[in-house]
């Protein structure tokens, strides 16, 4: 199989030199951290509104969660985005909540690469 074998081979052992970096282990922890809270985040807003297939529903705990954690929401006509600003404690931040349809998952196989052997 051609040179990507090996070429893959080298990108992860590159890889896995740099994980023992610090300041690529710290990159990492941080990202983590933010994605960590971003889901978070959604989860909390998007528990107070109903996923529908053409677009949201809203739930009787929207208004009162509104109230204390949001200004200036807005739901457009359709349905398909809901948008306003979340309150921090020190910062506020503009947020939008957009609906994404469903899709059709489809067969497909995964690959994965147990050892290396040198040739």
């Amino acid at each position: 199989m051609d040179k990507r074998l090996d070429q893959l081979k080298k990108l992860q052992n590159k890889m896995a030199s740099l994980k023992l970096s610090k300041e690529v282990s710290t990159y990492l922890e941080l990202s983590n951290a933010i994605s960590s809270l971003k889901r978070e985040i959604k989860r909390d807003t998007i528990s107070h509104l109903i996923v529908k297939p053409n677009g949201f529903g809203v739930r009787q705990t929207l208004k009162q969660f509104k109230d204390e954690y949001m200004l200036g929401t807005n739901m457009t006509t359709n349905k398909k985005t809901f948008s306003g600003i979340l309150k921090g404690q020190e910062v506020m931040a503009h947020f939008t909540l957009t609906h994404k349809s469903a899709y059709e998952v489809q067969a497909s196989s995964l690959l994965t690469i147990k050892e290396y052997i040198n040739a």
